[in-house]
């Protein structure tokens, strides 16, 4: 709380078909991407293939779900190992 840097942002988001969302990121984090097709019922569930994906040295990486992305509605896990 006393870093004004130390936060988790979202610095791009893309949606055609498929949804891409880029974040700002450290290597010491895991990263994953959920879905969910009904805010008010449905549970949240993993994109297969973007789970427990470690963060990029760089301080930025992309997520993508690449089905149809038009009734889905997304949020980036963060965890620490």
């Amino acid at each position: 709380p006393t870093n004004s840097e130390s936060c988790f942002r979202l610095t791009d988001v893309q949606r055609t078909n498929s949804f891409t969302v880029t974040f700002a990121c450290t290597n010491s984090r895991v990263y994953g991407l959920e879905l969910n097709t009904n805010l008010v019922l449905g549970p949240w569930s993993f994109v297969p293939g973007e789970t427990n994906k470690w963060g990029e040295g760089d301080g930025e990486m992309s997520l993508t779900d690449p089905a149809d992305a038009t009734q889905r509605n997304y949020r980036v896990g963060v965890s620490v190992p």
